[in-house]
């Protein structure tokens, strides 16, 4: 089994998210991860810079922290949830 030090270590320290954004045509992404380790940051990344190439219609946001700050001030209102829910998602989808 390998060590956690092996692991990090073949984690890049930095992500070309334009490269990423040229090679979707559409995304779907979930982060998960313990309180305060960056998700705000690493989400408010990943959109800014792959939505310069993307240009998304949508974004959608599930986030049981979306009403209690500005963090996602980027994403409509009509558009932020407190919580996952399927079948809203699924209605998204299904309009597509």
């Amino acid at each position: 089994m390998e060590s956690i030090e092996s692991i990090q270590n073949d984690i890049p320290q930095q992500v070309d998210w334009l490269k990423i954004g040229d090679d979707l045509d559409s995304a779907c992404i979930c982060i998960s991860a313990k309180r305060r380790s960056g998700k705000t940051f690493l989400c408010r990344e990943m959109l800014y810079y792959m939505c310069q190439k993307l240009k998304p219609d949508l974004v959608i946001l599930f986030s049981e922290t979306a009403d209690f700050n500005d963090d996602f001030d980027y994403v409509s209102e009509y558009f932020k949830y407190n919580k996952y829910d399927e079948e809203k998602l699924m209605k998204f989808i299904h309009q597509q």
